[in-house]
């Protein structure tokens, strides 16, 4: 994507728009094939799973494919560098650190302990 997005800048600054709507166009027809497999996923899984009744929800699915996959890039992006610095710094990489409790989840657990 940053490619994509730097050859673009490129192709506007030394105004090749031959190659730069070019460019679109495959971005366009890539976007296209997604969202035809993914309804033909759908609409199988949806026939498979329950005869169809889920084929209400046809009408946001290519929606929500595209804008699913590209807040999915997005996300990919924005973390890549971050965890790339930190697993080179070697700053507790690869290790979960469990979240603390809070004290009103500690007092629920309190009753349950007495009963037994």
């Amino acid at each position: 994507m940053s490619l994509f997005l730097l050859s673009q800048i490129y192709l506007a600054v030394v105004q090749n728009w031959e190659r730069f709507f070019h460019n679109w166009y495959m971005a366009g027809m890539f976007v296209s094939i997604q969202v035809v497999v993914g309804l033909v996923q759908l609409t199988t899984a949806s026939y498979y799973n329950d005869g169809g009744k889920t084929l209400k929800y046809i009408v946001f699915a290519p929606w929500y494919m595209l804008i699913y996959w590209m807040i999915n890039t997005w996300t990919l992006v924005y973390e890549s560098g971050p965890t790339v610095r930190k697993i080179w710094a070697l700053r507790g990489a690869g290790t979960w650190k469990s979240p603390e409790r809070s004290t009103s989840l500690q007092d629920l657990d309190q009753p349950r302990k007495r009963r037994q």
